[in-house]
């Protein structure tokens, strides 16, 4: 079962770093530390908070294990699912602030650059975020539901 996680996750990240080798860029140029707290944390305490951290702590770990019931799992893919949507909620969030920030400081060159970089890493934080996370775990969960029936 591990393999189904983690496998994808290690595809994911070979491939990003072989097109950052291949643009010749550094990673540093992809760290925004707001569009980090909006876009991964975000989403992460919204379902904590909504289905309780001890079901969300259970969703990770029923898609890990062997013995899970067919409840376990529905919840899991439940959680994932809905995980999945706020990702791509906070992300396109965090676009909206940066474009918005952009537009409001056209005459500000110094600034544009800084505000629309938020823009995009915000959406590129929610691709490997849903990528290296909620898709791997999602389609375990989902999976062996299906080997279940």
């Amino acid at each position: 079962m591990i393999k189904r996680i983690v496998l994808p996750m290690l595809v994911v990240v070979f491939v990003i770093a072989l097109t950052m080798v291949a643009c010749a860029v550094t990673p540093w140029m992809y760290i925004d530390v707001a569009s980090f707290v909006l876009v991964p944390i975000g989403p992460v305490l919204f379902m904590g908070l909504a289905f309780g951290w001890k079901a969300a702590g259970a969703a990770f770990s029923s898609a890990w294990t062997a013995g899970a019931s067919r409840r376990q799992l529905e919840s899991s893919a439940r959680f994932f699912k809905g995980l999945r949507a706020l990702i791509w909620s906070f992300g396109g969030l965090g676009s909206m602030i940066g474009f918005i920030a952009v537009l409001s400081n056209l005459t500000d060159r110094a600034r544009v650059g800084p505000n629309l970089a938020v823009a995009l890493v915000s959406v590129l934080y929610a691709a490997l975020f849903d990528l290296l996370v909620a898709l791997p775990f999602m389609v375990a969960s989902t999976k062996r539901l299906a080997e279940a029936d």
